[in-house]
């Protein structure tokens, strides 16, 4: 199954007319898949969403997306709660392959390998108001991107974790030869550091829409070394 359950019989439900709305995030995302199989033995993109608070949440009625222009693409079906609950502090995977008639949990879009964007929402009378947003860049069909720990504000590319905590990221080869040399100052007399030095400068480009921590990289001005 695809969801975690502690035996809670407690769930809240998604009533569109009320004001106040309890918090989910989008916390991983595997948009080059080549590791895990759905109940049909197909190995396709899916996102997983974590509900933190302390009940459980059917999200029947609340729309997903692979577009920010696009915020109401696909409606998670409603009346299906024993498919659709998330349990409290707890995961729910939902398989994004454009079958939406192989499942409740499969969504009617696919994420594109090279960038793509993901919301959750819903709305409230005609004003649609997001719940989570993401927008991602490249991912190597080893990994996936996501946050760390789960539900904070940190995104990483990571071992696959769908349905668990997620583990500590890390940068995957083919991401780490995205970063570009963009541009290189042997001889500088124009610009100080911090302490007033004019030392020789290299700049690193990153040309996608992610962060990219560079700590543990090496550095060399001899290819050989």
């Amino acid at each position: 199954a695809d969801t975690m359950r502690y035996g809670m019989n407690l769930t809240a439900y998604w009533d569109l007319d009320t004001t106040s709305r309890k918090k989910i995030y989008i916390n991983e995302i595997c948009a080059s898949n080549s590791q895990e199989d759905d109940e049909f033995g197909q190995k396709d993109d899916w996102i997983e969403l974590y509900n933190p608070n302390d009940t459980a949440i059917d999200i029947g009625g609340i729309f997903l997306t692979d577009s920010l222009t696009d915020p109401l693409k696909y409606m998670i079906p409603k009346e299906s709660s024993q498919y659709t609950t998330i349990p409290a502090k707890g995961f729910l995977r939902l398989w994004a392959d454009e079958q939406y008639y192989q499942g409740k949990l499969h969504l009617g879009f696919k994420f594109e390998k090279l960038s793509e964007q993901a919301g959750i929402s819903y709305k409230k009378g005609e004003q649609v108001i997001w719940l989570d947003t993401v927008t991602f860049g490249l991912q190597d069909d080893r990994y996936t991107f996501g946050r760390y720990a789960d539900g904070s504000t940190a995104w990483q590319y990571m071992q696959h974790t769908p349905v668990k905590n997620n583990v500590k990221g890390y940068l995957p080869d083919s991401i780490i030869k995205i970063l570009k040399i963009n541009e290189i100052c042997a001889s500088n007399d124009s610009f100080a550091d911090i302490n007033g030095h004019y030392h020789d400068w290299i700049e690193i480009y990153n040309p996608t829409y992610d962060s990219i921590d560079m700590a543990g990289l090496f550095f060399s001005d001899n290819i050989s070394n």
